[in-house]
């Protein structure tokens, strides 16, 4: 029997896709999703651009499980009890520290903003769980309003090293502003 085109060779293809999505991670991170290029992805991740396709189709489809995976894991929740500011101040804090834990959310996310190639972009999990929690605290243009501070966000962490020293201080920094822009000065 005739192997596929781009089927892959090795004996673990949970591997091998996880091998391509970190490469594919790299590249989308450094160059963007124009620049990036499958070719030097497979590259990457030592296999050739067929098995790359095997395993996810296109290019788009590929960035869409990247972005997927970046943002993988439980999303931080508005506490349902507690003054408002606290609450969103705690909420804030929270969600700087799960888009820290994730190398590169902050720079995917804002080059994604920038990408006006895309025909449909990812949607942003942590922008459903800032406009829930803004939402929730009755917030006016709350949308706008997530937009604004998950930008502030993803900013604040590329702006500055996060060694520990400053870590804490970016943090403090962005959940001040971000409170601001929530309208809680």
């Amino acid at each position: 029997m005739a192997r596929r085109v781009g089927r892959p060779r090795a004996s673990d293809p949970a591997a091998t896709r996880r091998g391509i999505l970190r490469a594919a991670e790299e590249s989308f991170a450094t160059a963007g999703y124009t620049a990036a290029t499958t070719r030097e992805m497979a590259a990457r991740a030592g296999v050739n651009v067929a098995t790359l396709h095997y395993h996810f189709g296109d290019k788009r489809s590929l960035y869409r499980a990247v972005r997927e995976e970046s943002m993988r894991g439980e999303q931080p929740r508005l506490a349902d009890a507690g003054p408002d500011r606290e609450r969103l101040e705690v909420f804030l804090a929270s969600l700087f520290d799960f888009t820290a834990q994730r190398g590169t959310l902050a720079r995917l996310s804002l080059l994604d903003l920038l990408d006006t190639s895309a025909d449909a972009p990812v949607k942003d999990s942590r922008l459903t769980s800032l406009e829930r929690a803004l939402s929730s605290l009755r917030v006016a243009n709350f949308e706008e309003r997530a937009a604004v501070i998950l930008a502030l966000l993803d900013a604040s962490l590329l702006a500055s090293p996060l060694d520990h020293d400053s870590a804490g201080r970016t943090r403090r920094m962005f959940v001040a502003a971000a409170l601001a822009a929530a309208g809680y000065p």
